[in-house]
Order: structure tokens, then C-alpha cells, then sequence
């Protein structure tokens, strides 16, 4: 799972840092929002953690966007588990974009918002298969599991019938040794009645 995040923070990100010094400020310089980054700036926030009600005008997201958030754009693991219900914000947000090609039109000196949104996909790509990999992780332990757990019914089955052979075993020598002395009982009985 690592290399998977390490490949996506690498692409995406090396070009996002590099955009930063002109980005927070060209963004700060906007009196009102620029509607497609206002939407994929605010899906960044959510993913990053931000309150839905924290960010909800262009000023509170705007106000969010900081070095920092570059840092935890770069410290993101996108390994970790799916909120199915945080990327339904996350995804509402950003396909709230209607025309992608807008983005790169708002910030042309830096495309700010078309990095970031392609940072959002390249993290939904590696957290589904970082969550496919977790699930075949989980059915190779549910499998081993498995098949220790009929190992163990195997080996408690061979133990049961080595006990049943050394039983009937048993039973065959017991039988052998009552046959054998019923007849030597008979062999006295008959010798008795012939020396009277």
C-alpha cells in the first residue's frame, strides 16, 4: 500500500508545491469566488477534514488556504479507509464543476484548481485500490483461517479413527482372549468328564 500513495503524492503533488507561492496569492486577490475552484478548493477542505459549515463561502475556503494545507495535501494518506460518507460530501463538491476547462481559465498563471482536482482523483484511485487490496488481504486470512480450521477438523477426524482402530482392536483381542478361554473353560469340562 505504500507505493501506491507514494506514486500518486509524487505526480500530483510535486507540481502542486511547485504552484503554491503564486496560487495562495492570486487566489487571495479574487473579491468573489471563482465558482469551479470554489467547488474543488472546498472538496480538498472536506477531504482534508474541514467542517462542511466552515467552509461554506468562497471567503471561509479561501481563508483555509494556507502552506499548511499544501503540507497536508502532502501528508495525506490515501491508504487509509474509505468514509463513504465523507467522499459523497467529497464528491458533490467537486462534480458541483461543471465545465473542468473552467478551472484552468480562473487561475491561468497557476491552474490551481485543476492540479487540486486532479490530486482528488489520483486519491480516489488509490484509496479504492488500497481498499481492493485490503479486501483481498482480508479474504487470504478469511481463506488461511479457513484451512487451518479444516487442518484442525482433518487432524481431530485421523485421531478419532486411530482411536476407533485401537478400540476395535481392542474389542478383537478381548473377544480372541473370551473365545480362548471359553474354550480352554470347554477343554477342562471335557477333560473332567472323561477321567470319571
Amino acid at each position: 500500500l505504500p507505493e501506491l500513495s507514494f506514486d500518486m503524492n509524487f505526480c500530483a503533488l510535486q507540481t502542486i508545491t511547485s504552484v503554491r507561492g503564486v496560487a495562495i496569492p492570486a487566489l487571495k486577490l479574487f473579491p468573489s469566488s471563482p465558482p469551479a475552484t470554489f467547488h474543488v478548493l472546498r472538496a480538498v477542505l472536506l477531504l482534508l477534514g474541514r467542517e462542511p459549515a466552515a467552509i461554506a463561502t468562497w471567503r471561509e475556503a479561501s481563508q483555509q488556504l494556507h502552506v499548511g494545507v499544501f503540507e497536508e495535501l502532502a501528508a495525506y494518506d490515501a491508504t487509509q479507509e474509505r468514509n463513504k460518507d465523507l467522499w459523497k460530501k467529497v464528491r458533490a463538491a467537486y462534480k458541483a464543476v461543471q465545465k473542468p476547462k473552467d478551472l484552468e481559465k480562473e487561475l491561468p498563471q497557476c491552474g490551481l484548481g485543476a492540479l487540486l482536482l486532479q490530486w482528488i482523483k489520483q486519491v480516489r484511485v488509490v484509496s479504492r485500490r488500497a481498499a481492493g487490496v485490503r479486501d483481498a488481504e482480508k479474504a487470504v486470512e478469511s481463506a488461511e483461517e479457513m484451512r487451518a480450521k479444516k487442518e484442525q477438523q482433518l487432524q481431530e477426524a485421523k485421531d478419532a479413527k486411530v482411536k476407533a482402530d485401537e478400540a476395535e482392536a481392542a474389542a478383537a483381542a478381548a473377544a480372541a482372549a473370551e473365545e480362548a478361554a471359553a474354550a480352554a473353560g470347554e477343554g477342562e469340562e471335557g477333560g473332567e468328564g472323561a477321567a470319571e
